[in-house]
């Protein structure tokens, strides 16, 4: 008789108990000096995100990576400047608490599936290539620690899940099914930075690149709607190269010719493309793909002509 009333009591009380763990909030109590450390963490992240005027800014990944892929801090005259440089921060308090802030900050970017995003689960492959690129540039022996502690892994895995079927060139981001010679190209950079070339031995990968050259260019997408640009075609030869692969003297040829018709005689610049006025960015590009293949500059190129238009693209 007792066994059934003890036997009854379970099959009664043993739901009714379930939901209430279920249902009912576990409730942490933590001591003051816990939340004064919260605070104080808090108010001190806080902080580092106010400039001079008092205002709070949220820095990007693509401005935190144009600014440290520009400037060159070994210069004598960067010190007596405004600009800091994120491994010898003059800051005190930031240098004995946090002197890896920076880097820290940029490498807790990331999200669950290994791409980083400014806006957290929004990653894909130009911001994840930025992200890293940051790192490499500005502190490489910060990035070598984090490869060999595995934190890297779930990058690679997310560049494999970002590689079309078959291997047809890389997505900007997963969902897409759509390559582009862009996204290709940074996550090669990506996979040859992070000692996860493995899987670029895939040769589709290489007849990708190659689908989207046009005679000395490249266009974003191997279909019939793109046309080459100044950094479609930047970002093709960076891919192509990327895959150790090489050019021959004719297919050289052919890349000078194209970056000399973008170039202007009149205000010094390069053009997007033919016809086209004159952009600083495909300036760059035009400039650091000839430099990159060790061709020369335009028969008319005039390097003041070229500078003033640079300088006069500048904000000052």
């Amino acid at each position: 008789m007792l066994k059934n009333i003890i036997a009854l009591g379970i099959l009664v009380c043993a739901p009714i108990l379930s939901i209430i763990l279920v249902n009912v909030n576990y409730i942490e109590y933590i001591d003051d000096t816990e939340v004064r450390f919260i605070k104080d963490n808090a108010v001190f992240f806080t902080w580092t995100h106010q400039n001079d005027h008092g205002l709070f800014i949220e820095p990007s990944l693509d401005s935190n990576f144009r600014a440290i892929d520009s400037i060159n801090f070994s210069f004598a005259s960067i010190s007596s400047s405004d600009l800091v440089n994120p491994n010898n921060i003059s800051n005190e308090q930031v240098k004995a608490n946090k002197p890896n802030m920076f880097f820290d900050y940029i490498f807790e970017k990331q999200n669950t599936d290994g791409s980083y995003s400014d806006i957290g689960g929004f990653g894909n492959m130009i911001s994840t290539h930025q992200a890293i690129k940051t790192i490499e540039i500005a502190n490489e022996s910060y990035l070598n620690n984090k490869i060999q502690q595995g934190e890297t892994n779930n990058i690679i895995s997310y560049l494999n899940n970002s590689l079309k079927e078959y291997g047809e060139g890389f997505m900007l981001i997963p969902i897409l099914n759509k390559s582009d010679i862009i996204s290709t190209s940074s996550a090669i950079d990506l996979a040859n930075t992070l000692n996860g070339g493995i899987f670029l031995k895939n040769d589709n990968i290489s007849k990708y690149i190659n689908s989207t050259w046009v005679v000395g260019s490249y266009v974003l997408s191997n279909d019939n709607m793109s046309i080459p640009t100044a950094e479609t075609t930047y970002y093709g030869i960076r891919a192509f190269l990327g895959m150790n692969m090489t050019y021959t003297t004719s297919e050289l040829l052919e890349i000078w010719f194209y970056f000399t018709s973008l170039y202007s005689s009149i205000d010094g610049g390069f053009s997007s493309f033919i016809g086209e006025p004159s952009d600083v960015q495909s300036t760059y590009y035009a400039l650091s793909s000839l430099k990159t293949l060790d061709l020369g500059l335009p028969l008319v190129f005039d390097e003041q002509k070229t500078l003033s238009f640079i300088f006069n693209c500048s904000k000052v």
